[in-house]
């Protein structure tokens, strides 16, 4: 509580250095609308689409700074619960998240143009603790067969996107812990026993366990054009451990949303990325 703004997908709305500058926000549809308003610069003509359950709505304090940043609307469609092409076959046909999914990925092929993204936030990991239960995520795991076979339905699924001109930006999975940080962050709750396991993980298992996810993004950048991946790991666990906890701060909310902190330290990673994959595929569709 002493520490709200820290760990909330909340952040300001303005720019330190433009007073005035801000991002207007509207709701159209269900989906979220972040533009650039007041700014001595416009804003610009590409637009950046996300898709993905709630791992999408904890970027939502990147995604306005990218917006204040670069003057590119942003439009959030949240399937929350619904990861998309989460490389995980049950996932990814279970009847009730398919039709979410295909639905939002329907409304932004209608409103996507050449030279706007798709950015792709979702959880792709089993998760290793629950926040409101102990242990890990009981699912089985998938077969090798079952990966590939989503491997394939992701690509038809996203074959329809690129068509409409949208470059694809996956997230490389991020760490995942085995304790909820939020509920065990003051003295008075530390001793919760689904605070036992600890806030530190081996950067060596996380590489392991996002292995296939990566081998999935390889095998669908082979079959579909402008499939790009950001990765924020490398800021999120810089060292041979990963830590929920930077010098105090918390960078994750629970086993595996990033907090508003954790937003703050990756804004600058992800607009680098942002603009030289709209750079590049430009280039690469204009003979540039």
């Amino acid at each position: 509580m002493r520490n709200r703004g820290e760990w909330y997908a909340t952040s300001p709305d303005t720019s330190p250095q433009s007073p005035g500058c801000a991002v207007v926000t509207e709701t159209v549809e269900e989906a979220l609308f972040f533009t650039k308003g007041g700014c001595p610069a416009e804003g610009r003509s590409e637009t950046m689409f996300v898709l993905g359950d709630s791992h999408a709505g904890a970027y939502i304090p990147l995604l306005k700074r990218f917006t204040l940043e670069t003057g590119i609307r942003t439009v959030v469609v949240s399937t929350a619960g619904c990861p998309f092409v989460s490389l995980d076959l049950r996932h990814d046909t279970e009847p009730t998240c398919a039709h979410a999914t295909a639905a939002g990925a329907a409304y932004i092929a209608k409103l996507a143009k050449p030279r706007d993204l798709l950015f792709l936030p979702s959880l792709r990991l089993t998760r290793l603790s629950l926040q409101w239960a102990s242990g890990p995520d009981s699912s089985p795991q998938s077969s090798e067969q079952q990966r590939k076979q989503a491997v394939k339905n992701a690509i038809d699924q996203l074959t329809p996107l690129t068509k409409a001109g949208l470059s694809i930006v996956f997230e490389g999975p991020k760490p995942i812990f085995r304790a909820p940080a939020f509920r065990c962050s003051d003295w008075f709750n530390s001793m919760n026993p689904s605070c036992t396991n600890g806030f530190d993980i081996d950067r060596k298992l996380i590489e392991n366990l996002r292995s296939p996810i990566l081998k999935g993004y390889a095998e669908i950048s082979a079959a579909v054009p402008n499939v790009h991946v950001w990765d924020p790991l490398p800021t999120l666990c810089p060292q041979v451990t990963c830590s929920a906890f930077r010098n105090g701060h918390p960078l994750f909310f629970d086993g595996d949303h990033v907090t508003a902190y954790a937003n703050s330290l990756l804004v600058e990673d992800f607009v680098s990325k942002i603009e030289s994959t709209i750079s590049k595929d430009q280039a690469a569709r204009f003979g540039m």
